[in-house]
C-alpha cells in the first residue's frame, strides 16, 4: 500500500492509502498544497454577465451560511443535497459526504468547488487539486424567514434562497402527482412565471 499523493489526511486508511507499486517511504508528495479561496456566498453567485457562468467556476472555496431547507428533502435518492444562505445570497450543496442530520437552520462552513450545472451554481464534492470537501455544522439558530417575492421580482438575485409567493394563479399547467415532474405557468398581481416541481422531491 502506498499514500494518497497530493491528499489531506482524513484517519480513514480506506481513503489514505492505495494499493501501489510505486514506493513511497520517506518521499515528498509532489504538487502544490491545497489553497482555499475563503468567499461569501455572494462571491460564489457572482456571474460572469456575458456567459452567465459563475467567476470563481472551478475554484475550491470555503463559505458559510444557513442552511434553509434539510439535506435530502430535495433528492429522493438518498443522496445528499442542500440549500444554504446569508441574508445576501444562496447556493446549492450537491453531493459528497456530509455530516448525518443536516436539517433547516444549521449554521455550516462548507468547503468544495463551485460549478454550474444548467443554470445552477453548485459546490460539489470533487474537482482538480488536492483539497478536500469537508462540510461542519458549527451550530443550530433559527431557520431563515421566506422572503416575500412576486412576478415581477429579479429572481435571479434569490437562487438557492428560500422564498414565499403569495396570491398565486396557476395559469397553465397542473399541479404533477407524487413522483412526476410538473411544469406550470403561475401569475401573481405583478407578474408571470414558471414553476417546476422536481419529481424526486420530498416536499409535500
Amino acid at each position: 500500500i502506498a499514500r494518497v499523493p497530493d491528499h489531506s489526511d482524513t484517519d480513514n486508511n480506506g481513503t489514505d492509502w492505495i494499493s501501489s507499486s510505486t514506493i513511497t517511504p520517506g518521499a515528498p508528495n509532489s504538487g502544490a498544497p491545497c489553497s482555499p479561496h475563503v468567499a461569501t456566498l455572494s462571491d460564489i453567485r457572482a456571474h460572469n454577465l456575458t456567459t452567465g457562468v459563475p467567476t470563481l467556476l472551478d475554484t475550491f472555496v470555503v463559505t458559510r451560511g444557513i442552511v434553509n431547507i434539510d439535506n435530502g428533502q430535495l433528492d429522493s435518492t438518498g443522496n445528499s443535497k442542500f440549500y444554504f444562505q446569508d441574508d445576501d445570497a444562496g447556493c446549492n450543496v450537491f453531493r459528497g459526504t456530509v455530516p448525518a442530520g443536516i436539517v433547516a437552520g444549521d449554521c455550516v462552513i462548507v468547503s468544495g468547488w463551485v460549478e454550474h450545472y444548467n443554470g445552477l451554481t453548485e459546490i460539489v464534492a470533487s474537482g482538480a487539486g488536492n483539497c478536500l470537501f469537508q462540510v461542519q455544522v458549527t451550530t443550530h439558530v433559527t431557520p431563515p424567514t421566506p422572503s416575500i417575492i412576486t412576478g415581477s421580482t429579479p429572481f435571479e438575485a434569490y437562487e438557492g434562497m428560500l422564498v414565499r409567493m403569495n396570491n398565486v394563479t396557476i395559469t397553465d399547467g397542473t399541479w404533477p402527482p407524487e413522483g412526476s415532474y410538473g411544469d406550470m405557468v403561475i401569475t401573481d398581481a405583478d407578474g408571470t412565471i414558471g414553476l417546476t416541481i422536481n419529481k424526486w422531491t420530498n416536499v409535500d
